[in-house]
């Protein structure tokens, strides 16, 4: 999909997507689930967007395999109740802008085997959200490997295993 426009994969309203292979180039969004919506992505490579790569929001649920991002402003934002939930495993964000992944409201994000390098922040919860990491990597990056922001809940932020942080 070549330069989509404002987003290249979305599902609303309880809608469901599966998308096996996919190259996403130029736009502004390239995966939104919003609404309800579920989703199943695998082998999705995604590269010079001017928004965020994936977006999942509003008791949304996404599972992301073998995704690759680069060149793009954030890689995934989650923002809603516990119900917004996204997996993300196998994933490579580089070159990124703000974060590589970016939880916030009360959404629960896990991560296994998933990289981020060059960028500003590697990943991150605000509020409620909850971001779990499994075998993480992050690198070259400005600000940060993993960081908490406020909400009660504090102590539960990026758990059970912290982020490695490597120069690259």
């Amino acid at each position: 999909m070549l330069d989509s426009g404002a987003v290249a994969v979305f599902a609303t309203q309880g809608a469901a997507v599966r998308v096996d292979g996919c190259r996403i180039s130029g736009g502004n969004v390239g995966i939104a689930l919003v609404d309800r919506a579920r989703g199943r992505f695998t082998r999705i490579d995604v590269e010079d967007l001017t928004n965020v790569a994936l977006r999942v929001r509003y008791e949304s649920k996404a599972v992301f395999e073998g995704i690759r991002v680069e060149r793009c402003p954030a890689g995934l934002e989650t923002l809603g109740n516990g119900g917004t939930t996204a997996e993300l495993t196998d994933a490579r964000f580089r070159d990124f802008d703000l974060g590589a992944v970016a939880a916030g409201g009360e959404s629960r994000v896990t991560l296994k085997g998933v990289t981020a390098h060059r960028g500003q922040l590697g990943f991150g919860a605000v509020e409620e959200a909850q971001l779990h990491l499994h075998d993480c990597e992050v690198g070259a990056v400005r600000l940060g490997g993993a960081s908490r922001e406020g909400g009660r809940r504090s102590s539960h932020g990026t758990s059970p295993s912290p982020a490695r942080r490597t120069s690259a």
